[in-house]
């Protein structure tokens, strides 16, 4: 939040200088120095209502931080935190194993596998 408050000080900023600023120098009269005293108390209250924002969004982050959750609350967000690690980890072993496996020939897909099961072949099993 303070950093989205910095950006939209810098916005505002930005537009106050194109759709302010610019246009006023670019009168002829009065004299630059007294628009410019006439500019002051304007920038004074941008400025103020940015430093406030900022103050007040990191204070409110600050809050939320600390904010303690209910205990039933606080264990499923926690088990959600373990399952997406779990699920992460299972990505990476997949992927791994991927990795260690051969690549598969066509002659290899055309020859009949060899049977996995050890009692394939007896007459008793």
């Amino acid at each position: 939040m303070p950093r989205h408050i910095f950006w939209s000080g810098g916005c505002l900023a930005l537009l106050f200088i194109v759709g302010s600023i610019a246009p006023l120098f670019a009168l002829g009269d009065p004299s630059n120095g007294t628009k410019s005293w006439f500019l002051l108390p304007v920038t004074a209250l941008v400025l103020a209502f940015v430093v406030i924002a900022y103050l007040r969004s990191r204070d409110t982050l600050a809050r939320l931080k600390t904010f303690a959750l209910w205990p039933r609350v606080d264990a499923e967000y926690s088990e959600w935190e373990m399952q997406n690690l779990a699920w992460e980890a299972r990505k990476e072993w997949e992927e791994e194993e991927r990795r260690k496996r051969p690549a598969v020939t066509s002659a290899d897909e055309e020859s009949d596998p060899e049977p996995t099961d050890p009692d394939a072949g007896r007459a008793d099993a």
